[in-house]
């Protein structure tokens, strides 16, 4: 509980902060609504009260007038009888009200009422009324209406409406008690803007150290995979290129095996190096995925064949069963498809003594996508290693390391792939029942037509005869590697062991490609390119192909490495096959023009 607390104090602060304005206002609204309805009432109430001792101040004067109407002649006994009542009515109404009430106007009302019983009789019974009595009573009426009036304005003064307002508003003790609460709930959230725009200002200073910390951390582990990766593939190059050209040469069965076992290990190695380069992209946000048509059943008979020949020599039988509804042609990255099942499918071969692995492709019924499984009937994985399999460096146990050896990136780069790619993997797996790996990817069907296969076999050379081609690294092996790569297609080799001398070369001979190394003491790859492009431009000569034969191909590299003009990135270690095809296209292009 205190560790909730303490990680959602900040939003725990802006909810108290809410609800005491929800609360302030509907308070205020409240409080003000209830005092507006108070003074309407008030002013009902005093305007009834005016309205109705008008009325009864009028008809006082108005039955004044009528008698002396009737003694002109001008109104008949029978109407001043009618206002004697309407008075008396008057009266009565107003006894009965808060007027009758008051201290001012009560005694004036009374003896109105008193009057008109003593004069009753005469009113009522008598056939005329004589002069004498109508100026008497017109007088008494003028007396009692100017009395009337005098109390009405006294009662009903300016002064005493205000007073009557002010007691409103401030002789209500629950009124005052809401103000002070108003108040008290103001500075707490004043209180509260205050300390909060000083926690966010140092906290925002906070995250601004801890974001230069971790730019600064991930330049670091850039720069450290980068340096690493440099280190590691150009001495590959050297290993896997000379390996290369001793297995074309004539060799006894026994040779033969030695230079298998020294290729299978550096492709070991360099997949090592290919998953801790590509942890680190997807770590990064840096995974660059393709979007391209490509032959699903071809993939995966692939995975299958690249690991029939070690299932073969532990006697496992190795499955592919292909679903009539899966699609043959799909879109997606066919490379990162083709590295999760490689992963997948060698970690069954390997860890399976006996029994056999199955590869099953299907279609799922309600979502249409592709499902691959990977079974196989080795040792299984315990319960409290299945959460924990798909982290990085990590692996079932430790024996699995000094049994089996691997670094336990495999399974990690391949859940994010499939993550990135849209997708999801799983593992289901009793211990020893086997292990059942599904990958869940939502591949794009795509019309039928012909897809083109890249070939892997030796091409047509003869386009490189009598072509010039540079090539530019401080690495002696590395120059030694790419210039016996080239010696059997009888083109023109040059060497340079660095920049300068490249540029050199470059602004005295038309090459028709240019191999150039990056990472070189002195003028680097990056900048003698750009000096090269620079001479093209001042000459007018046309661009020369440069390929950036290098052993650093992060994705923010390569993106300098186009940007200074280079036209293609080959990573080392480079294959012949891949090499020539690249020189072949480029010489190909080079006669159309």
């Amino acid at each position: 509980m205190v560790h909730f607390i303490r990680e959602n104090a900040r939003t725990m602060r802006a909810l108290v902060a809410v609800c005491a304005a929800c609360a302030l206002s509907i308070l205020f609204v409240s409080q003000e609504i209830g005092t507006l309805r108070e003074k309407e009432r008030l002013v009902f109430r005093t305007n009834g009260l005016i309205w109705r001792m008008s009325e009864t101040i009028f008809e006082v004067q108005r039955l004044s007038s009528d008698l002396v109407g009737y003694s002109e002649g001008r109104r008949d006994k029978e109407e001043v009888e009618m206002r004697f009542d309407i008075l008396w009515g008057r009266l009565d109404l107003v006894a009965g009200s808060e007027i009758g009430k008051t201290e001012g106007l009560a005694p004036v009302i009374a003896e109105l009422q008193a009057f008109l019983r003593r004069e009753e009789e005469m009113i009522y019974e008598a056939d005329t009324i004589s002069d004498e009595e109508v100026l008497r009573l017109h007088s008494i009426l003028d007396d009692h209406s100017k009395t009337a009036r005098q109390a009405w304005a006294a009662t009903f003064a300016v002064e005493d409406l205000q007073r009557q307002f002010v007691d409103l508003q401030s002789g209500n003790a629950a009124g005052r008690a809401a103000d002070i609460a108003g108040y008290a709930l103001i500075a707490l959230l004043l209180a509260y803007v205050v300390s909060e725009v000083f926690l966010a200002n140092r906290a925002q200073k906070r995250i601004q150290k801890l974001h230069h910390m971790a730019h600064s951390a991930n330049e670091a582990k850039s720069l450290f995979l980068a340096n690493v990766s440099h280190e590691i593939r150009t001495p590959l190059n050297g290993i896997l290129g000379m390996a290369s050209e001793l297995s074309e040469s004539d060799l006894d069965t026994d040779q033969r095996e030695c230079i298998t076992v020294i290729e299978q290990s550096g492709e070991l190695l360099l997949g090592t190096i290919n998953d801790v380069l590509d942890l680190s992209k997807v770590e990064a946000g840096r995974l660059e995925l393709e979007r391209a048509p490509f032959d699903l059943h071809r993939v995966l008979k692939t995975a299958r064949d690249l690991h029939a020949s070690r299932a073969r020599e532990k006697g496992l039988k190795l499955r592919l069963e292909i679903s009539d509804f899966v699609p043959h042609r799909v879109v997606g990255d066919e490379r990162r498809l083709q590295q999760v099942l490689h992963n997948l499918v060698a970690n069954a071969v390997k860890f399976t003594d006996k029994g056999c692995v199955t590869i099953d492709a299907l279609i799922d019924a309600k979502s249409g996508e592709v499902l691959t499984r990977v079974s196989d009937t080795g040792p299984g994985i315990a319960p409290s290693a299945l959460d924990k399999i798909f982290d990085p460096f990590v692996q079932a146990d430790a024996s699995v390391t000094r049994k089996y050896g691997g670094t336990g990136l495999g399974l990690a780069i391949s859940s994010q792939i499939t993550e990135a790619m849209g997708g999801q993997l799983t593992v289901k797996s009793d211990v020893g029942d086997g292990a059942r790996f599904e990958v869940r990817l939502p591949l794009q069907r795509v019309e039928a037509k012909d897809l083109k296969r890249e070939k892997l076999d030796m091409p047509e050379t003869s386009a490189l005869c009598g072509r010039r081609i540079l090539i530019v690294d401080d690495n002696a092996t590395n120059r030694l590697i790419l210039e016996r790569f080239l010696a059997p297609v009888d083109c023109i080799i040059y060497a340079a062991s660095g920049g300068d001398e490249a540029v050199a070369l470059a602004k005295e001979t038309d090459f028709d490609a240019i191999l150039m190394d990056i990472q070189m003491p002195g003028v680097d790859g990056v900048e003698a390119t750009r000096r090269i492009r620079e001479a093209e431009r001042a000459s007018g000569n046309g661009p020369v192909p440069i390929f950036a034969v290098t052993a650093n191909v992060l994705t923010h590299q390569v993106t300098e490495y186009v940007a200074a003009g280079i036209d293609r990135v080959l990573p080392k270690p480079l294959p012949k096959q891949r090499l020539l095809r690249e020189l072949v296209a480029v010489a190909k292009v080079s006669d159309q023009i």
